[in-house]
């Protein structure tokens, strides 16, 4: 079973099951527990956001032999979950479907208030001081397109290969600051936050391109890991 969920990530601990921690996948474990009369169902998700990082379309998968329509999973799995959860669709899948390696476009979304800090939006956008150069951040944001090492980009992991590949990436303006799409096959922990803290470092006037941070493969050489509460997973896609 494929099911795709939205949540505010305000009071947990990321994604991913913990000991000693709330986490959005087992408040949705101890759901479907409830559904499937006290028996352990464990799921596997699409990316494993971090502690306050939010999502509107995270996908993830479970094993489940109980006898119920398809068109009422998702309102079984909701009865029993916090309000901060919410499960918008549910699906059929093969037994050989992933709901992490059969991914093949995640994107992501960061909101970042600029200058006017708005204390009711503190949980669900970053915060920074201006003045910041917009439009040298959107001429800069194009050299990370296509397949790169993006290992500048990333803390605390270790990876096999730290090439990725980048479909879409656009900043816009908006009333509050500024906000980044981003698509790509995958992404390094903390890749999108330390990506945006890199461009808001340039167009604050630091002299670096991202070009050359890029090239570098060097942590030391990009921003800082800015807050995860501006994050958004918004959609992850499949075949």
């Amino acid at each position: 079973m494929l099911c795709k969920v939205s949540y505010d990530g305000s009071n947990y601990h990321g994604w991913q099951r913990q000991e000693n921690a709330l986490s959005v996948q087992a408040v949705i474990e101890e759901s479907l527990k409830q559904i499937h009369d006290g028996t352990n169902i464990l799921t596997h998700g699409a990316s494993r956001t971090d502690q306050g990082v939010h999502a509107l379309g995270q996908m993830f998968h479970f094993d489940t032999s109980i006898d119920l329509p398809i068109e009422r999973m998702a309102l079984a799995i909701n009865t029993y979950l916090p309000e901060d959860v919410f499960i918008v669709s549910a699906a059929i899948v093969p037994s050989s479907f992933h709901a992490r390696k059969s991914a093949k476009l995640k994107t992501y979304c960061y909101k970042m208030m600029v200058d006017t800090y708005q204390p009711h939006q503190r949980n669900f956008m970053g915060f920074i001081k201006g003045p910041i150069d917009l439009a040298r951040m959107q001429s800069e944001l194009k050299t990370i397109m296509g397949t790169h090492n993006f290992s500048s980009f990333t803390q605390n992991a270790t990876y096999d290969s730290y090439e990725r590949t980048i479909s879409f990436a656009d900043i816009k303006a908006t009333p509050y600051g500024f906000e980044l799409l981003i698509t790509g096959n995958g992404f390094l922990r903390h890749m999108v936050r330390i990506l945006i803290g890199t461009l808001v470092q340039i167009g604050q006037g630091h002299e670096d391109s991202l070009q050359t941070i890029l090239k570098s493969e060097d942590r030391q050489r990009a921003g800082m890991n800015v807050a995860p509460e501006g994050l958004y997973l918004l959609q992850v896609e499949y075949e």
